[in-house]
This record gives C-alpha cells, sequence and structure tokens, in this order.
C-alpha cells in the first residue's frame, strides 16, 4: 500500500509517495483480520518471503513482545481499518498547516508523521480543505499548537480539533469547497511540472560547470588571493608567506562583508524571488535587491536554475547566507538547444501557475473571510502575523 509521511503530506497537494508498505491484513473482516501464514505463503509468496527475511528484528521488537505466532503483525492497530477511507490529510509537523484531500481513499498514513480528518461527505471535505488552508485557522492554530525548534508547530488531534470552522450555508460551503479542489488541481500540476523541470536539469544531458563557480563570480570585488596579491592596495612590504596570508585575509574580511549584508535579509520567513531579462539578473529577498548581475552568458538560463533552487524555501533560523551562495553557484550547463529551450519553457509555466495560484487563493482566502465575519482590521491582523 502507498505509504504517506511527513514529506509527502503537503499543502494541497495530491499525495505521491515512492514509500510502500506491507499490510498483511483481510479488511472484508470486522475487525481486520491478520493473515495466516499459509494464505501468505499460497497468495503473496514475495511478500511472505520478504517478511521471513526480517522475521529476527520483527520478533524483537518492544524487548520480543512480538516473538510468537503472529511475529509479522503490526506494533498498533489502531486505525487499520480506516486506511482506505477518504480522508483529510494533515501533516503532523510543520510552519504551517498543510492539508490536502485524499479523494478516493487510495493513501496509508503513517500516524506518527501524519494525521487524517474522516468525513463520509465529500463536499464537506473540500470545504474543510480550503478552511483549514487559508489563513484564518492557521493563525489560530499557530497559536495553540505546540511550537518546535525552527518554527515548526505539532499539528496533533488537540491543536486540530479547537480550530473555528464556520457554519457556512450550504451555497457558501460549495463554494469555498469548489476553489479548494481547483487549488489542489492546481498546486499538484505546479508539483508535477516542478518535478518533470528538475529530471531534465539533472539529467545526464547537463553538467556541472567545470571549473566550479566561486564567490567572486558573484561579486568581482571579493576577489581570490591571488588577485589580492597583485592587488594596488597590497603592502609593499610584504613577500612570499606573509603577501599570501594578508591575501587570504583581505579575501576572507571582503567575502564576508558581502555575506553579512545578506545575513541582515535572510530573516526567518523571507520570500526569495529571481527576475531576469535577456541580460539582466536580480535576486531580492522580501522585495529588497540583494544581488544583481550583467550579462552573465544566458542569463535566462541561470535564472530558471536559480528559481528552480529557491522555489519554496522555508529560511527558517538555521539558513543563512553561505547556503545561499551555494545554491546560487551550484549551476549546471547543456549543450543541446532544445533541452534548454524545454527548462525555459516549464519555467514559465511555473512562473504562470504560481500568478494563478496566487489569485485563486486571495479569492478564495477573501470568501472564507466573509464566512466568519472577519472586520477590515482583524483581516490586516490575520495577514500580518
Amino acid at each position: 500500500k502507498p505509504l504517506v509521511s511527513g514529506p509527502e503530506a503537503k499543502r494541497y497537494l495530491r499525495s505521491a509517495t515512492d514509500t510502500y508498505i506491507l499490510f498483511p491484513y483481510k479488511l472484508d473482516a470486522t475487525p481486520p483480520a491478520l493473515f495466516a501464514h499459509s494464505d501468505l505463503i499460497c497468495h503473496y509468496p514475495e511478500a511472505w518471503s520478504y517478511l521471513c527475511s526480517r522475521e529476527e528484528e520483527l520478533r524483537r521488537r518492544e524487548d520480543a513482545a512480538f516473538d510468537d505466532e503472529q511475529w509479522y503483525r503490526f506494533g498498533r492497530s489502531q486505525s487499520i481499518d480506516k486506511q482506505e477511507s477518504p480522508k483529510l490529510i494533515v501533516a503532523q509537523t510543520a510552519p504551517c498547516l498543510r492539508v490536502c484531500y485524499d479523494a478516493e481513499g487510495q493513501f496509508y498514513l503513517n500516524n506518527v508523521r501524519v494525521n487524517g480528518i474522516l468525513t463520509d461527505d465529500a463536499n464537506v471535505a473540500w470545504y474543510l480543505l480550503g478552511v483549514l488552508n487559508a489563513p484564518v485557522c492557521d493563525f489560530v492554530f499557530r497559536r495553540i499548537a505546540k511550537a518546535k525548534e525552527g518554527g515548526y508547530y505539532e499539528a496533533n488531534k488537540q491543536f486540530i480539533a479547537p480550530l473555528p470552522i464556520p457554519d457556512a450555508p450550504p451555497s457558501g460551503r460549495g463554494e469555498v469547497g469548489k476553489r479548494a479542489r481547483e487549488l489542489q488541481e492546481l498546486h499538484t500540476c505546479r508539483r508535477d511540472t516542478i518535478v518533470r523541470l528538475d529530471q531534465r536539469l539533472q539529467s545526464a544531458q547537463t553538467s556541472a560547470i567545470r571549473p566550479a563557480l566561486k564567490e567572486e563570480w558573484l561579486w568581482s570585488d571579493v576577489g581570490t588571493p591571488a588577485t589580492w596579491k597583485q592587488s594596488p592596495e597590497a603592502p609593499a612590504g610584504l613577500r612570499g608567506r606573509e603577501l599570501t596570508a594578508w591575501a587570504k585575509e583581505r579575501h576572507a574580511e571582503a567575502l564576508q562583508e558581502r555575506l553579512d549584508a545578506l545575513d541582515l535579509l535572510l530573516q526567518p520567513g523571507a520570500r526569495l524571488s529571481v527576475e531576469n531579462t535577456d541580460d539582466e539578473l536580480a535576486l531580492t529577498i522580501d522585495g529588497r535587491e540583494a544581488l544583481r548581475l550583467y550579462d552573465r552568458t544566458d542569463t535566462p538560463f541561470i535564472a530558471a536554475q536559480w528559481r528552480h533552487a529557491l522555489r519554496d524555501l522555508n529560511v527558517t533560523e538555521s539558513f543563512d547566507a553561505r547556503r545561499l551562495v551555494k545554491l546560487l553557484l551550484a549551476l549546471r550547463t547543456t549543450q543541446e538547444s532544445t533541452l534548454r529551450d524545454r527548462i525555459l519553457s516549464l519555467d514559465s509555466e511555473i512562473l504562470a501557475l504560481d500568478q494563478t495560484i496566487a489569485d485563486r487563493e486571495a479569492a478564495i482566502n477573501a470568501l472564507i473571510y466573509r464566512l466568519y465575519r472577519l472586520t477590515p482590521e482583524e483581516i490586516a491582523m490575520v495577514e500580518g502575523g
């Protein structure tokens, strides 16, 4: 069965996972019954072979509490009869509420990392999806949930159950649900398009730029120890090792000045954006220009890679300028014009999706604010908050 864990539980994203769990239970029994050895050997011989390969460690679980004839059973049996139900999927540890809808009951949940909200009414589920992903519930959630390191919170039942859900009329629920369904489709399309771009960018048809780019590619005044040794600023009396030591020190100081300037902009939650023309490339952080380059070879291709590297980046307290610079310098190149053009086309598709999603999210948020009957001052508090 496909298993969703924390990394796959994303806001408005139809789940996708490469992880599967062996589920040796009959769901047509009440409660679900463990398959007998003979059934597994007869009907699922490869699954049984795999379980037998892990028999020793499965028996050792919890101080050998599973060292018996049913050694391959699950450690906990709660909710195993609910896994194939349609459900909202909630990431358990996240910087904000992250909810998606498994409308077909296709995915199983790693309940240590993901929670599920059950409803047998699809219209209610789509409505809840829109409300839980909107700013008001997230505003409340981040004030009642248990805080974790790095700006994360625990989305356990005790913090989800109290969240305020507007008792909207059927027409209001239907409109929110319709918009939430559309947003899940748009976000999922965006995710899949990003994957397609990444596959091409990391393929064997591209290669890392050699020699590897250094910081002076971003800032010429940072230089290198070699250029500092030739600089007019080099003290006249220094030679040999003393001159080399001075040059390395001056290079390090110049680089640190640039990094410090970036660190001032890289506050937790900062939004990074890349803009370009055919010959100009700019990086902004929360709307403030952090870097601008001119006339680099194939500026649009560089811009597409920067956007890809920084897309959906969560800037936390541990993310600093050195990590940002490393991302900016990890560029690839290709000699295939068709591949290059396709990467640029996919980048443009993602930018268009970003704008469409932003417009649709603003529309659903405005609708949900009306359902809560929020004043302009309250909306400003929620959005500022």
